[in-house]
């Protein structure tokens, strides 16, 4: 739970700093990506979604092109 804590903290510095406290459309949602079977680990990732027009912010420790702007 610490590190969930420590990426949500960081994600919220972040987000405040780049959207001007920015209001949340709803609490922030957290994910696991699995790492593979041999670890039976997982990273985590948060989505903060804006209120004001629903823009959609992912914090991951791992890339995820498919969800980059094109």
């Amino acid at each position: 739970m610490a590190h969930i804590d420590a990426i949500l903290s960081a994600a919220m510095e972040d987000w405040n700093e780049t959207t001007n406290h920015a209001a949340l459309r709803c609490p922030p949602m957290i994910f696991p990506l699995p790492k593979g079977q041999e670890s039976n680990a997982a990273e985590f990732a948060i989505i903060l979604k804006m209120d004001h027009d629903g823009d959609t912010v992912v914090y991951s420790p791992i890339p995820l092109p498919h969800l980059e702007n094109q």
